[in-house]
């Protein structure tokens, strides 16, 4: 069995201490910035999602209608 090779595992590139100090540095100043956002701001940023949710799903809807009467007429 001398003649066996055997795969090397490559591993990851682990981040140093330094790295891993700026990154936390850098996440400490967004927090910072961050805030609790208002009860217009968060009304309006919901009513936005809503709406791209129910346009989405009457997308997928309407596709799925056409697609199941296509399927109709070529039978």
């Amino acid at each position: 069995m001398a003649g066996v090779n055997i795969p090397h595992i490559n591993l990851p590139n682990l981040p140093t201490k330094a790295q891993i100090r700026a990154k936390m540095r850098e996440w400490y100043r967004v927090m910072k910035l961050a805030r609790k956002p208002r009860r217009a701001e968060f009304i309006n940023v919901a009513k936005i999602t809503g709406l791209g949710i129910l346009v989405v799903g009457f997308l997928g809807f309407i596709i799925k209608l056409v697609s199941y009467y296509a399927t109709l007429i070529v039978k």
